[in-house]
């Protein structure tokens, strides 16, 4: 609303508050990383059945 006030925190609370976002900011940048990680092992693996099915063609 228009008339609604707003206030700015005060400083300590301000220093939590970055505390906290820089906290969420690393577990985000970790659960992204564990992601690519999962995505890299899929990623081998299907190269792996790959090469296991090419290798069977020019063995049969």
């Amino acid at each position: 609303m228009m008339n609604e006030s707003f206030s700015i925190p005060d400083e300590k609370s301000r220093q939590e508050s970055v505390k906290n976002l820089q906290e969420v900011q690393k577990k985000l940048d970790l659960f992204g990383l564990e992601i690519e990680e999962i995505l890299g092992m899929a990623n081998t693996e299907l190269l792996r059945q790959r090469r296991k099915r090419l290798e069977n063609s020019v063995n049969s």
